[in-house]
């Protein structure tokens, strides 16, 4: 296989795998939604430091 198709194959997997952690993040956010809705918490307490923390995470 030529450097270049690897190339091509690799970002084609990059693009998957974005669009799959964007698509789990919409899926948690609807989650979290309906059991707010129903008056439940689909995600434990967290401390504002843990909320940072994993939105840096997310737009890296």
């Amino acid at each position: 296989m030529s450097k270049r198709s690897l190339i091509v194959k690799l970002k084609r997997e990059a693009e998957n795998v974005r669009f799959n952690n964007t698509v789990k993040e919409i899926s948690d956010i609807m989650d979290e939604l309906s059991a707010a809705a129903t008056g439940g918490s689909a995600r434990p307490a967290q401390t504002l430091e843990q909320l940072f923390d994993d939105s840096e995470n997310i737009t890296r």
